[in-house]
C-alpha cells in the first residue's frame, strides 16, 4: 500500500514545519525514505517513455500512483460521464419484434 508521506521528512516545532536532516532520521524514517525511493525507481524503469514522462515531476511514489490513476481511469467524473455513456448504448442496444436479426445486426454495427 502507497501512503501520502511527503517527499522529505519533516517535524513540528512549536507550529513551525522543519526538514529533518538525514543524521536525525530514526530507522522508522530510514525505512519509509527506502521504500519510497525503491517504488519510484520500479516505476521509472517499468513505464514506457510516454508514461515516464508524465511521473517526472512527481517527488513521492503515491504521485506518481495518483497520475497514473487519473491519467488511465479518468476522475470520478469522467468515469461517471462514461458510465452514463454506456448504460444509454446499452438501452438502445435492443432488437425490435419486427426486425430480423440479420437487419438488426447489420443497423447495431454500420457505425
Amino acid at each position: 500500500m502507497i501512503v501520502n508521506d511527503p517527499p522529505i521528512p519533516f517535524k513540528i516545532v512549536e507550529g513551525t514545519t522543519i526538514v529533518t536532516f538525514k543524521n536525525d532520521w530514526d530507522e522508522k524514517i530510514w525505512k519509509r525514505v527506502q521504500l519510497n525511493a525503491k517504488v519510484i525507481s520500479l516505476f521509472y524503469n517499468a513505464l514506457s517513455v510516454n508514461e515516464y514522462n508524465k511521473i517526472t515531476a512527481c517527488e513521492t511514489a503515491k504521485q506518481i500512483l495518483d497520475r497514473l490513476e487519473i491519467e488511465h481511469e479518468g476522475t470520478p467524473q469522467v468515469n461517471e460521464s462514461n458510465i452514463n455513456r454506456l448504460m444509454h448504448q446499452f438501452e438502445i442496444f435492443k432488437m425490435q419484434e419486427h426486425e430480423k436479426i440479420t437487419d438488426w445486426w447489420h443497423d447495431s454495427h454500420a457505425s
